[in-house]
């Protein structure tokens, strides 16, 4: 195999390596970008309407969209173009720490699991994609980044989910309310004093879109947490947490690489930029890039 072919098919094992470790490992807290590939969809005068169950009578509020807490210090705030936001993405039982940074031009987006990280940096034309972890031989910390053009990284991440690019996708959508498809803003949403999930009571507004019901909840005028609730199946419902969740951006988060190995539009590999550590011997598959990073 030719080395541009090598080190081509030893990205993509790295990518596929994360994603096994994803789906073996146990989960847990995160310092953001933890990404779920969301197919998060986010969730005006005050009125209220009642209805009866066997519980008795449930007195529902509403409140227009721009009178929501979700208007005014999510979608408002967020559509400014700045986003710090880290913490859990949590679906089907599994946990994927995540962070997702943006300063409305470039994204930095990374998810964790078991030790590993996966990040994507990314301008809107190339991305650079970074694999790092514990190298099972040395017991080393290792890196490896690759810059790619953006198109050829959406390919390759395609296969993964979670993975970065989807976690940027995902918390961009629900914050901003908006998509390459234009703004979701609901006439009303549907207010709850008192959502409880788990052992925490938060302010929640909801409205439905798609089959699926959105919960923005708030503690105060802090959004601690997305809801997204599968109707016709509870067990396709998604919850994304906001441990960090602000405007405020640090410079570093969009550091790029020294030293990586660099693609070009074409997706043929053109060479090494700097002095990147050497890839594994042998990593053509992702169980080998797994016994070699963990």
């Amino acid at each position: 195999m030719r080395l541009s072919n090598r080190i081509a098919a030893t990205a993509l094992a790295a990518v596929m390596a994360v994603s096994m470790l994803t789906a073996c490992g146990g989960g847990g807290g995160g310092s953001t970008g933890g990404s779920s590939s969301s197919s998060s969809k986010p969730a005006g005068s005050t009125s209220t309407s009642t209805s009866t169950s066997g519980s008795g009578t449930v007195t529902a509020q509403k409140k227009q969209w721009k009178e929501t807490k979700t208007y005014s210090e999510v979608a408002v705030k967020y559509r400014k173009g700045k986003i710090n936001a880290a913490g859990t993405i949590t679906e089907a039982n599994k946990k994927t720490p995540y962070k997702y940074v943006t300063d409305g031009k470039k994204e930095y987006s990374e998810i964790r699991e078991s030790g590993a990280v996966m990040s994507t940096l990314s301008d809107g034309t190339n991305v650079f994609l970074t694999i790092s972890g514990k190298d099972a031989t040395s017991k080393k910390d290792v890196s490896y980044s690759f810059k790619m053009p953006k198109k050829y990284v959406e390919e390759m991440l395609d296969k993964i989910n979670p993975s970065p690019l989807d976690v940027a996708r995902s918390i961009k959508t629900v914050l901003t309310l908006q998509s390459d498809h234009g703004k979701v803003e609901p006439k009303e949403m549907t207010v709850d004093q008192n959502k409880k999930i788990g052992a925490e009571t938060y302010y929640a507004e909801s409205f439905e879109q798609n089959g699926d019901v959105g919960y923005y909840c708030f503690k105060g005028t802090q959004l601690k947490k997305l809801l997204i609730v599968d109707q016709d199946e509870a067990a396709n419902s998604e919850t994304i947490t906001f441990d960090t969740l602000n405007d405020s951006l640090n410079a570093k988060d969009f550091d790029e690489p020294s030293d990586y190995y660099e693609f070009n539009e074409n997706g043929s590999y053109k060479g090494p930029v700097g002095n990147p550590a050497p890839l594994p011997t042998a990593t053509q598959n992702a169980n080998d890039m797994l016994k070699a990073v963990h």
